[in-house]
């Protein structure tokens, strides 16, 4: 799901009110030089900036950032030449102030390290790690920033340069893998970024003329990179297809390996024009949860990215269920899943988890930032509920219209609406708006009921006549009518 919160996006905001630009920035240039041969590993950052005319110079640097705190402590050795009269961290500001002579030029040098011993786990992945091999970090943990240097209502020139890298090294990033890059970017876009270097492996293929970088590093028993680059080319294809909307020119996802005690640890954050994904190495991460994961995760390329949440929470059961409806339906529709596969994931991954929660009939208003992120049922529920729901949509659609018409009109009907001229966000009255065109103002009170009100679904004589709805063990279960069947009800869910 996509990582960008409620309270991030507060701090966001709060941290722009309060550190208001002093002064415009000149265009910078950022020198990166990994020191991984070092006792502690590090990456030297350096660049150039001006104090004002009080002789002050502030950087920002978020010391809480997505969820991760104490991220001063990643942030080393700073230095400036000419001295500069005092360096001051001011964590509780996220900011590092330099005051030296007034309108003077300072060259600024910095340690980027690793704050966290261990093998490299699912929590290290959001911070900076530097190992002795390869380097791996979000944007906004790389970069020092003089405020107002970038701005999220323009792009503005940004040069990254690295130096004194290993003829092995693979460098890479959101905007390419070129070793010196000039760009123009919003801050937003440069925070939302990855950047990695090392003993990376990078594939690079071409989608209806637009690059796909696919960059890993690591072995795993039930897999290996080859199936997920391949892999990758069928799910982007297949997505970029089903929306018509070739129009990334560049796009990078990130594979890394990391290691996991117990179980199995798959994960990914959704980026600037780029996805970085973490999974664990042993016998229990499959080439199963891969092809989930990346087929629900690069859905948000459209389904949170585009089509935006009005109230983050409240509108979940579209986001995160209309998501998990389209992996299934697409895996389905690209040959990915087989429709006896298709089915069992439906029972086993929806119908009973959602049928036997203690939650289940929970309203939709219950769903708040801190039952969502604090309960795992609750952070469940809009997956199955809205995968259901949009199921349920989709066969009425489609049976009404004699199936000239489906669910994807609809939400590319939604697409439409909030990415125009006009573009909104999504929340109930807009997708009601819509809902009523296609299945009439009985669909309203359904959705008040099914969504809203949390009532489960009764899908007995409601679903295709090649599926068979039975209840067993407490929740219902989807099977084929007839083996003979197959065929045509495939085409009918995939349609």
């Amino acid at each position: 799901m996509n990582l960008f919160t409620k309270s991030s996006w507060i701090a966001g905001i709060l941290c722009l009110i309060i550190s208001l630009p002093m002064f415009a920035q000149e265009h910078l240039t950022y020198t990166l030089e990994p020191h991984l041969e070092a006792k502690k590993p590090y990456l030297k950052v350096s660049f150039s900036a001006k104090t004002n005319e009080q002789g002050i110079l502030n950087l920002h640097y978020n010391d809480s950032f997505w969820g991760q705190r104490r991220l001063f402590d990643c942030l080393q050795n700073i230095t400036t030449k000419p001295a500069a009269q005092k360096v001051d961290r001011q964590r509780d500001k996220d900011n590092i102030q330099i005051v030296g002579k007034p309108n003077t030029s300072y060259e600024i040098t910095y340690h980027i390290v690793q704050d966290m011993g261990g093998p490299i786990e699912h929590k290290h992945c959001y911070r900076p790690i530097i190992q002795p091999t390869y380097l791996h970090s979000f944007g906004h943990r790389l970069f020092l920033l003089p405020l107002g240097a970038l701005s999220n209502k323009e792009a503005r020139l940004f040069t990254i340069r690295w130096r004194n890298i290993p003829r092995d090294f693979v460098v890479h990033n959101s905007f390419g893998g070129a070793p010196n890059q000039t760009l123009r970017l919003k801050e937003e876009e440069l925070f939302s970024s990855i950047f990695v270097a090392g003993d990376f492996k990078r594939y690079i293929f071409t989608i209806k003329g637009n690059q796909v970088h696919f960059v890993v590093r690591g072995k795993w028993e039930k897999f290996n990179a080859d199936q997920v680059a391949e892999l990758l080319k069928k799910v982007i294809r297949n997505q970029r297809d089903f929306w018509k909307d070739h129009r990334d020119s560049l796009y990078t996802v990130t594979l890394m390996e990391i290691h996991t005690p117990m179980g199995s640890s798959v994960g990914g954050t959704n980026l600037h024009r780029s996805f970085a994904t973490y999974c664990s190495k042993n016998k229990y991460t499959t080439f199963d949860l891969i092809k989930y994961l990346y087929n629900h995760e690069l859905m948000h390329n459209w389904v949170g990215k585009k089509i935006i949440n009005a109230d983050e929470e409240r509108q979940y059961w579209f986001s995160e269920g209309f998501t998990d409806y389209y992996t299934y339906k697409l895996m389905l529709k690209g040959g990915l899943i087989d429709l006896e596969t298709y089915l069992k994931m439906v029972n086993q991954r929806i119908l009973k988890p959602h049928y036997t929660s203690k939650i289940k009939n929970a309203p939709n208003d219950s769903l708040t930032y801190k039952n969502y992120w604090g309960n795992y049922a609750y952070q469940k529920l809009p997956y199955y509920r809205g995968s259901l729901y949009a199921l349920l949509l989709d066969t009425q659609i489609k049976q009404k219209t004699k199936q000239r018409k489906s669910l994807d009109n609809l939400m590319f009907d939604l697409l439409k609406a909030c990415t125009g001229k006009k573009s909104r966000r999504l929340d109930h009255q807009l997708f009601k708006k819509y809902l009523k065109r296609y299945l009439g103002k009985k669909s309203l009170k359904t959705f008040e009921q099914l969504i809203e009100k949390g009532q489960l679904i009764d899908f007995k004589d409601k679903l295709w006549k090649e599926i068979a709805v039975t209840t067993k063990e407490g929740y219902p279960q989807f099977t084929l009518a007839d083996q003979t069947v197959a065929a045509a009800l495939k085409q009918k869910l995939i349609k």
